[in-house]
């Protein structure tokens, strides 16, 4: 991490933390994997990314153990992340339980929101 992202995710980690998946970059099958938070314009700044050819749990606790090694504990109060237990359930056992533990899947949200438009 760099300092300007530890900084911001000391700052705005305590309110909200977004984790987002992004698969099929490659033909090497690596996942990219990137920690956001959200600043006080609503603007989305990517802390920390991880690429992985595997999505599990053990490899979550790793990216998240290294976060928390680079800035400590980060006690946040709102975690948002794709439909993936994984995600909540390694940050959880890094981090420590969240009070809004939030999951959403996009392609679900942009099909409903788009009936509503």
């Amino acid at each position: 991490m760099t300092d300007f992202q530890k900084e911001m995710i000391t700052k705005y980690g305590k309110d909200k933390i977004c984790i987002d998946g992004t698969h099929g970059l490659n033909s090497y099958d690596f996942n990219l994997y990137s920690v956001l938070v959200v600043d006080e314009h609503k603007n989305g700044i990517p802390v920390a990314f991880c690429f992985s050819n595997k999505s599990s749990e053990n490899v979550f606790r790793i990216y998240f153990s290294a976060i928390k090694n680079a800035v400590g504990i980060i006690k946040t109060t709102t975690f948002m992340t794709d439909d993936a237990p994984a995600f909540y359930n390694a940050w959880s056992y890094v981090m420590g339980t969240v009070k809004n533990g939030l999951t959403v899947c996009l392609a679900r949200y942009k099909k409903l929101a788009s009936k509503f438009k």
